[in-house]
């Protein structure tokens, strides 16, 4: 009995050291709960900063999207003066005949004297415009015939009064034909290079029709909003955070903080919105006020991708941007690249010729204006992914710590990417380690065909009589003309000439005629867009059977692009004019399969869209079928007061030296130019000794043409000689272009001479202050939406990336809640870019490609066949967790 009592109480011995055991165990579990919940904590407020940051990236890539487009809209109105404005004379363009090949040549020339009859072999648009109150319209004929040449009178007196008054004629005539060609060099010009419409010369508005006079060129237009964009691109690029940040108000954190997000939000940079919303994100997931144990400790780093190497500044990821950001701008997260293109449009030159039995005749000379580098628009780099990759980290104690003094510190990692937009296509393509633009050769994808059109005129039978040759000039003859001798032929010859770029050697440049694809036209789908074997368009004066109906070239497109309310027949108000110009401006089915097109918020509202449009306002309606909506997207040009820090232009002054330093970059296919006019003013001139008759005293109009050309010293056979002043086409263009600060005087006398296109910039920017309708932080612009296009026929511009069925959504992408019994309807269409999670081994130096083909799914282009720059085999900025400490080879997601 003694024994039993003293063996009373073993068992609670036993049950209190195991209880000790199961308080501990449940402790434990309680705690490896508690930690698994903070990491899932963790990780999703991890994955709501990586989404949040790849979200700023998608819209910055929208607005950048925009703008591109908004390039191309400068571009369609650029070749709707061109094409459509400056040859309303040609009779294939007033009334369209028969046939799928535009016709642009003009009327044949019939001699009723001699019964020869003289045909335009050039099918050639040139600007040629009809002075208003004239009754005979010359810009309708390939050549004006000239005043008779009678035998001797034998009559005392009256053959030195005859002679004199025949001579009267001819030099007025003459010096018509020459005023003639100034007044279309200028409107040419002005379409092109105008940046003042208060530069405008006074009498042009009134010798001429409505002629769009007002409205800023599209090459300065075009300059100006890649400068803009290069800012957007350059603040998109921010560097990498990843030394950590943390909210630095609170208490120390024991993570790896280095940047306090205070400090972040005082910097006043573009570029830091990533930064920010991804920091908060992320923070205020994490607890609230009493429950801040891991918010309080949060710290959040980006993980940067590795360092690219770029050639400076030939490459085109560095064209527009200063010389002296260049040597130092690293690209991490986005790198586009400027299409520039050599262009050059014809204008129609009535210069003289003589022949046996008439004098003061004049040839239609289509002579070409140079658009050296002409910004066409930008592409993305497909060898740089955009993404965002983020490490988070917190601290936490959990319910059961025995360490008071410490904490684990737990983290997660976490990716995103814009997805499903498209800044712009490749049309021309840089190859890596280029300094130069050629067009698209890829498989059959010649997407630079519609684009660019080069002319052989070689084997052109001529006036009188033969073939034209090399080297070889006569009136009538298009300028320039290519050359086998220096410096070389100026028109694109094949696919692999240069035709744009920062070439030192003037052998190297080539020049093209811009052309465009306006839209898919049906039942022709197949017809303006490309060709089946040739990767540049050539037309052939020598042989005009071999011309194809490409781009404006193709009757389908070229009437779709006109519209019918123009006829050179039917009086022309500025009105009419503006409102067909807004017409072409509108968004087209080629056009949304392309580019991001923006929409009008009304129509977003009207048809149940999931976001809002990016246009606001009611827009005025037009008669030419469109909605003018008038617009202001963010895009800052240069500094403005204390607003955002981080862009490349200072000021007004980095603006315009940027600008000329990409005009001298263009020098030696100008050198090329005026090579080729000095050659031409040589050939005229001497024509002065064949003269008919005895017409002696009309040999200083010869010399007059020839030197309204190029007044060289004809008898200097060095055709790099500058010509002598601004009385010639030669001289009022070079100083036209170098003049005003941009390069060398390329003529010997100033005086006289027109006002240059770098003095009007510098000017232009000057007063922007002053100007209502120019911001530096905002870009103005003037937004079309067809009118028909509502509904359905509007949703066809939506063509970005779109929820499917696998997310509810149907194949019409309508969205349809499931509850029964509910209305709620949206539509998922979408014209800006989305995000995406992604993995982070995707992200890594292997990742992001098709395990079968090794190809970069995020690439246009076929898994074989296709060239390095347009299918790479990797892309060049992936991953660089060593910079943070970290080892990501083990995770798999």
């Amino acid at each position: 009995m003694t024994k039993r009592t003293h063996e009373q109480g073993q068992i609670s011995i036993f049950f209190s050291a195991s209880l000790i055991v199961l308080i501990s165990i449940i402790a434990f579990v309680i705690n490896i709960g508690l930690f698994v919940k903070a990491k899932i904590n963790l990780q999703n407020a991890t994955d709501a900063a990586a989404f949040s940051g790849a979200a700023v990236q998608a819209r910055q890539l929208t607005k950048i999207a925009y703008l591109n487009w908004e390039m191309r809209n400068i571009y369609k109105e650029w070749m709707y003066k061109y094409y459509v404005v400056g040859n309303l004379n040609v009779e294939d363009v007033e009334k369209p005949s028969g046939g799928d090949v535009m016709k642009y040549n003009l009327r044949p020339d019939e001699n009723v004297l001699s019964g020869v009859v003289t045909r335009d072999p050039y099918n050639i648009p040139a600007v040629c415009i009809h002075i208003a109150g004239s009754k005979t319209n010359i810009c309708k004929r390939y050549s004006i015939p000239g005043l008779p040449e009678f035998g001797s009178s034998n009559l005392p007196g009256a053959e030195e009064a005859s002679r004199a008054f025949m001579d009267t004629l001819i030099a007025t005539k003459v010096n018509d034909c020459v005023d003639r060609t100034r007044l279309n060099m200028l409107v040419a010009t002005t379409w092109t290079y105008n940046v003042l419409a208060s530069d405008m010369d006074s009498s042009l508005a009134g010798r001429a029709p409505a002629i769009l006079a007002d409205r800023q060129g599209a090459w300065p237009r075009a300059v100006e909003l890649g400068l803009r964009i290069r800012n957007l691109e350059y603040a998109m690029n921010r560097p990498a955070v990843y030394q950590g940040v943390c909210n630095d108000t609170g208490a120390p954190t024991k993570t790896n903080c280095q940047v306090g997000i205070n400090d972040v939000v005082q910097e006043r940079k573009l570029g830091n919105e990533r930064v920010l919303k991804a920091f908060y994100s992320g923070y205020r997931n994490l607890g609230n006020s009493t429950n801040n144990e891991m918010k309080a400790t949060f710290t959040l780093s980006e993980i940067p991708p590795k360092g690219m190497t770029f050639t400076r500044p030939a490459d085109a990821s560095y064209l527009l941007v200063p010389s002296d950001k260049a040597s130092t701008y690293t690209k991490q997260w986005v790198d586009l690249k400027l299409m520039m293109v050599n262009y050059a449009i014809f204008y129609a030159a009535m210069i003289p010729r003589a022949e046996r039995d008439t004098s003061g005749a004049c040839d239609v000379t289509k002579v070409a204006i140079p658009v050296p580098g002409y910004p066409m628009g930008f592409y993305k780099n497909p060898e740089v992914q955009t993404y965002y990759a983020v490490r988070g980290e917190a601290e936490f104690v959990g319910l059961f710590n025995p360490f008071a003094n410490d904490t684990v510190k737990l983290t997660a990692y976490s990716a995103a990417r814009p997805f499903g937009g498209r800044i712009g296509p490749m049309l021309f393509v840089q190859k890596p380690g280029s300094d130069y633009f050629t067009g698209r050769t890829d498989r059959l994808k010649f997407r630079s065909v519609p684009y660019i059109t080069s002319y052989d005129f070689l084997g052109t039978q001529l006036r009188g009589g033969g073939a034209l040759q090399a080297n070889q000039f006569e009136p009538g003859v298009p300028l320039p003309i290519n050359t086998t001798s220096n410096p070389g032929p100026f028109w694109l010859t094949n696919e692999s000439d240069p035709l744009g770029g920062l070439l030192a050697d003037a052998s190297g440049v080539k020049f093209g005629v811009p052309n465009l694809v306006y839209d898919y036209q049906t039942p022709h789908s197949s017809e303006g867009y490309t060709l089946a074997s040739e990767k540049i368009y050539k037309i052939s004066s020598a042989n005009p059977g071999s011309e194809q109906p490409v781009g404006l070239y193709s009757k389908h497109q070229f009437n779709a692009f006109k519209g019918p309310a123009l006829s050179a027949n039917n009086a022309i108000s500025p009105e009419d004019l503006d409102a067909e110009i807004a017409r072409v401006r509108a968004p087209t089915s080629y056009e949304a399969a392309n580019y991001l097109i923006p929409s009008p918020n009304k129509f977003n509202i009207e048809n149940g869209m999931d976001s809002f449009g990016f246009i606001g306002g009611e827009g005025t309606p037009l008669k030419s079928g469109v909605t003018r909506y008038e617009s202001n997207i963010y895009a800052p040009l240069y500094k403005s007061g204390t607003d955002q820090e981080d862009i490349l232009f200072e000021n007004t002054a980095t603006v315009t030296s940027t600008i000329f330093e990409f005009m001298r970059a263009q020098e030696t296919g100008m050198r090329k130019y005026k090579m080729a006019l000095n050659k031409a003013a040589q050939i005229i001139d001497a024509q002065k000794g064949r003269i008919a008759g005895g017409a002696k005293n009309s040999a200083p109009g010869y010399e007059r043409a020839a030197q309204g050309v190029s007044d060289i010293n004809m008898g200097d056979p060095n055709l790099d000689q500058n010509p002598a002043s601004c009385n010639s086409i030669a001289g009022q263009f070079l100083y036209f272009y170098y003049g005003g600060g941009v390069g060398p005087d390329q003529v010997q006398n100033p005086a006289g001479c027109p006002k240059p296109l770098g003095t009007m910039i510098s000017e232009y920017f000057a007063s922007s202050a002053n100007d209502p309708t120019f911001n530096p932080t905002h870009y103005r612009f003037s937004f079309s939406w067809p009118t028909s296009a509502s509904g359905a026929a509007g949703k066809q511009f939506f063509t970005a990336y779109m929820p499917g069925p696998f997310t509810g959504i149907g194949d019409d992408g309508q969205f349809s809640n499931p509850i029964p019994g509910s209305n709620i309807s949206e539509n998922m269409r979408r014209n800006f870019y989305s995000t995406k999670f992604v993995t982070l081994d995707s992200l890594l130096g292997s990742g992001g490609y098709s395990p079968a083909s090794n190809f970069n799914i995020m690439s246009e282009g076929t898994p074989s066949g296709a060239d390095q720059d347009i299918k790479p085999t990797q892309f060049a900025n992936p991953l660089d967790p060593d910079i943070i400490g970290s080892d990501l080879n083990t995770i798999k997601y």
